[in-house]
């Protein structure tokens, strides 16, 4: 039964007409399920859904039932519509999407798989009456199917360059499509420092009548201390000074999000009255788990250990914010392994520029297809780009699938080396599906 519910999913496009019409057309024949939540709209270049899963377990954390929405998922479909870290029974997912594919039997038009998958997250969510939902924009803002929410807080954490074939080619192109999920008479929190970017923000804010709040002048992070796999710093907030917050990860650019999460928290906390404790809100962070976000995993494999890190980077901004992690003290080796594979209209050019320098090994594979909602480049271009660009490296060979590269890497990795397996959320999704069934 539930392989019919995939073989619906299957049959739908990825990139269809973007709009809002057909979401809100299904919404209303749903009796609008979204209209029946507390929401936050979080979006932005990167680091949108790290921001998505911190707030919602401070939010858990507090004794409030919470959903949340992310994409794309890494190991299973059904982990991206979640309630309290538990992700949808197979039995429900299937109901809806049942109910979802009678009411879109007959329409001319049939919504994109993103758009069934979000009418299923509100429905869900509607359905099990949880308190708030956090929710992460799949893609720009404006036309995305997530912005027909009437979110108490909108949440854009940067503007980088990325789908430039949707959202236009310059930053501030982009950053007008991310701003229209500022919502009328609500708050608006950014991790956006740039003054022009920022300009347009406070701009449609005022529109809007929106609280505008950003980092660096309304909240930040300060005596950040870098140890080996972890981070310590104080938040200093709209209210709140938080000392001694401790991260247990090697994503330095989580000192961003984790500040814009907790100035979300404020925010809620002013408007519904709660009292949110400071030491709840860092055992939350300290006990968080950040899947493919500078994820180091220890595998035995025949025998033998390696260390992996796991990272989702998949545009020059994110690999910019992994290179900082290389550069600092809070990991240690001594040669650098890359397991690489690359979406097809990503700029990868760009981003070997910023992440073959550390490299010593090179192993270039790709994707599967089916499981992503974009196409992976053939790894033999990408191994003529690198070689164009002419890099300091020991050795680089081509890889059938992701599990074999990750073995051939375990293979020639020595015991200080590092594994990094970077350049797409669909590569890390595979590889981590695979050491997670083993």
């Amino acid at each position: 039964m539930f392989c019919k519910g995939i073989a619906f999913l299957d049959a739908l496009e990825t990139n269809a007409n973007l709009g809002l019409d057909r979401m809100r057309n299904l919404l209303s024949r749903l009796d609008n399920p979204e209209k029946d939540f507390n929401s936050i709209l979080i979006g932005g270049t990167n680091g949108k859904g790290s921001t998505t899963k911190i707030l919602a377990e401070i939010l858990r954390r507090h004794g409030f039932k919470v959903g949340v929405y992310t994409s794309p998922h890494l190991v299973n479909m059904e982990e991206r519509i979640m309630i309290n870290n538990k992700p949808i029974p197979k039995r429900d997912f299937l109901d809806l999407l049942t109910e979802i594919e009678d009411l879109t039997r007959n329409m001319k038009e049939k919504p994109t798989l993103f758009e069934v998958l979000t009418l299923a997250a509100f429905k869900y969510f509607s359905k099990k009456k949880v308190d708030f939902a956090v929710v992460e924009v799949g893609l720009g803002g404006r036309l995305d199917a997530t912005n027909v929410l009437e979110a108490e807080i909108s949440i854009i954490t940067n503007v980088e360059l990325d789908h430039r074939d949707v959202l236009g080619n310059s930053i501030m192109e982009i950053a007008k499509e991310k701003a229209e999920i500022i919502k009328p008479n609500a708050a608006f929190v950014t991790g956006e420092e740039r003054n022009e970017i920022l300009k347009l923000f406070r701009k449609k804010c005022l529109e809007r009548n929106s609280k505008f709040f950003h980092y660096g002048r309304d909240f930040y992070c300060k005596n950040l201390k870098i140890m080996k796999y972890s981070l310590k710093f104080d938040y200093c907030g709209l209210s709140k000074y938080i000392r001694n917050i401790y991260f247990p990860s090697c994503g330095i650019y989580q000192t961003r999000n984790i500040p814009i999460s907790i100035a979300a928290a404020e925010i809620i906390e002013e408007k519904y009255g709660f009292t949110f404790n400071n030491a709840v809100i860092r055992d939350a962070i300290a006990r968080i788990s950040l899947e493919g976000r500078s994820q180091l995993i220890t595998l035995k494999v025949e025998g033998k250990k390696s260390r992996l890190m796991l990272d989702g980077a998949h545009n020059p901004a994110g690999m910019k914010a992994l290179a900082e992690v290389l550069n600092s003290k809070i990991i240690d080796f001594d040669k650098l392994i890359l397991v690489l594979a690359f979406s097809e209209k990503k700029d990868i050019k760009a981003m070997l520029d910023v992440v073959l320098p550390y490299a010593d090994i090179v192993i270039l594979t790709k994707f599967n297809s089916k499981a992503a909602t974009s196409q992976p480049k053939d790894p033999r271009e990408v191994a003529k780009y690198i070689k164009d660009m002419s890099p300091k490296i020991e050795q680089m060979s081509i890889a059938k699938n992701p599990i074999v590269a990750v073995k051939t890497a375990i293979k020639r990795a020595k015991e200080n080396d590092l594994i990094l397996v970077t350049g797409s959320l669909y590569l890390v999704g595979e590889v981590l599906r695979w050491i997670k069934s083993r």
